[in-house]
């Protein structure tokens, strides 16, 4: 202890040293009994946390197999969209085909621009309207900040917007996040998969690694009886592949495929 506050120069000696050691004594020291009833408790966090660990893992397989009965399976097609952030947005938005436009589903979340106009004079760059779902809104938020991390497209679109604003940095996730429903809003209404527009690979291998991505986003997940769903869009997705690209794929991670 002496040497290590003499090398970072703090000034003081053994006397001191001496004294902080003395307490840590104190401070660490407890009967055993006293220590038997910590163990206890520590234990038996332990064992609450395990159950609250195989508790959300049972709920996050229900979500699974909830999703792939949905179109927001297209979803996972995206690179930093997962299983929870698919089943939020698609539980959060429920039917697509109740939507006509992208922006109606911006204004159910509220994320869009307050407006003021008159009629000399229209108002830029107010506040959102915060009106809508809170819930929705959220989702995007955490949304936005998985694709800046994890897709280079919208990590560019991120970074443009934080970049307009830097002391307004919410823009950069809300303009993301709305980026993202024009998106997903296409991908669903179209059952479509995403590709991106600079993308150089052939499609036949491109859609064979896209697949396996999203198998891979599902790895966690028992999906064994899943295709004796009757709606099942990830079974869908799987023939739509085979059939167009005359591929054979499987439900299994290979080495080689995915990321």
């Amino acid at each position: 202890m002496a040497n290590f506050l003499s090398k970072h120069n703090t000034k003081l000696g053994i006397e001191t040293a001496q004294k902080v050691v003395s307490a840590a004594k104190d401070a660490l020291y407890k009967p055993i009994d006293e220590l038997k009833q910590d163990i206890f408790a520590l234990q038996s966090h332990i064992r609450c946390y395990t159950l609250y660990e195989r508790l959300v893992d049972e709920l996050e397989q229900q979500i699974a197999l909830l999703l792939i009965q949905t179109p927001g399976t297209y979803l996972l097609s995206i690179d930093g969209i997962s299983v929870i952030h698919a089943a939020n947005f698609t539980a959060e938005v429920a039917d697509i085909n109740r939507f006509a436009f992208a922006n109606q589903i911006i204004s159910f979340a509220g994320t869009c621009s307050r407006k003021f106009q008159t009629a000399q004079y229209e108002a830029q760059n107010l506040p959102i309207s915060r009106k809508g779902s809170k819930f929705l809104r959220s989702t995007l938020n955490q949304t936005a900040l998985s694709l800046n991390t994890w897709s280079p497209k919208f990590h560019d679109y991120y970074t443009k917007k934080y970049l307009e604003n830097p002391d307004k940095p919410g823009r950069a996730r809300i303009a993301t996040g709305n980026k993202f429903v024009k998106l997903a809003f296409a991908l669903m209404k179209h059952e479509q998969l995403f590709r991106p527009t600079n993308d150089s690979l052939d499609e036949k291998t491109y859609y064979s690694n896209l697949w396996y991505k999203i198998i891979r986003k599902l790895g966690k997940f028992n999906l064994s009886d899943s295709f004796t769903l009757e709606n099942n869009y990830l079974a869908k997705i799987k023939k739509q592949l085979e059939i167009k690209y005359a591929l054979s794929l499987t439900t299994e991670i290979e080495d080689g495929k995915g990321y």
